[in-house]
């Protein structure tokens, strides 16, 4: 566990073996999302994100 100006942040390791650092906010909502069944997997986000953000920016300019 480390400390920073944002409060104290530990080393999550997911099934996949990727490290992510997380507060103690973000342990708090990703076990509430696993219990409730939700899994966001950081790839198809990303893929959303990339394919959506680009053409709602572009209609609101």
């Amino acid at each position: 566990m480390m400390q920073g100006t944002r409060g104290k942040v530990d080393v999550y390791t997911d099934n996949y073996g990727n490290e992510t650092l997380e507060t103690e906010e973000d342990t708090a909502m990703r076990e509430t999302l696993e219990e409730s069944g939700i899994n966001l997997d950081k790839e198809k986000l990303q893929k959303i994100w990339s394919e959506t953000v680009p053409s709602q920016l572009e209609w609101t300019t």
